[in-house]
């Protein structure tokens, strides 16, 4: 156990191959680690080849959005190898639980029926955990148990919901984008996941001021 770590969170944006985690994969994605002030203190991007690529598995719906071609991915960097550098990175960052994990999603439930999966988590986590799914380390051992010590479920900060509490009707990141004032290239993981911190930060700031307000109050009756 890592004690007396200050408690950074990571903030995450991937692209896919498809929308079902189980069939397709990520073919890139951005990670930044910030403080407790929301500073950015690191970074990691990497693209990706989703292990057994098919054509049946790859969906032009969704290259219609990011605009990465099945030939590109090809020559993405393995699975394997970036689930295991994804470790590396973010197990520098792990206090004494898994890291809080902050993705501009809503919370999603649904039963694939072709996989026999039930899936209830938000698309970004649930994209990078059956990358570890997928993965094994060189002696054969599953990757997944260990991306648990790092990221966990338990610790999902969704910046969607945030704004839906804060009673904002529309949250994509796109009028999000307009309303932080960020120049955003949508569908690029690195501006994306940088457009999510200044979502994050920007309504955490106005939940602070609510509080402090709020305290003012109290105290006034």
């Amino acid at each position: 156990m890592i004690l007396n770590r200050p408690k950074f969170k990571v903030i995450c944006d991937v692209e896919t191959s498809g929308s079902c985690p189980i069939r397709n994969g990520v073919i890139s994605a951005c990670f930044l680690i910030i403080d407790e002030n929301c500073n950015v203190v690191d970074e990691f991007h990497r693209n990706v080849c989703p292990p057994d690529l098919t054509r049946k598995h790859w969906s032009l719906e969704a290259q219609g959005i990011h605009g990465i071609t099945f030939e590109q991915v090809q020559n993405y960097m393995p699975n394997d190898q970036f689930c295991y550098e994804l470790l590396l990175f973010l197990g520098k960052y792990r206090s004494d639980t898994a890291i809080d994990f902050i993705c501009h999603a809503n919370p999603s439930g649904w039963f694939d029926k072709r996989e026999g999966w039930k899936i209830i988590k938000w698309f970004d986590y649930n994209f990078i955990e059956w990358c570890f799914r997928k993965a094994k380390f060189a002696n054969g051992c599953e990757m997944v148990w260990s991306m648990y010590k790092v990221l966990d479920s338990k610790y999902l900060i969704s910046t969607v919901k945030m704004g839906k509490e804060a009673g904002h009707k529309k949250n994509n990141l796109k009028v999000w984008s307009e309303r932080v004032g960020f120049d955003l290239k949508h569908h690029d993981p690195t501006s994306d996941t940088y457009c999510c911190l200044e979502v994050y930060k920007h309504l955490r700031a106005s939940n602070e001021q609510e509080n402090d307000i709020g305290n003012k109050l109290s105290l006034s009756i």
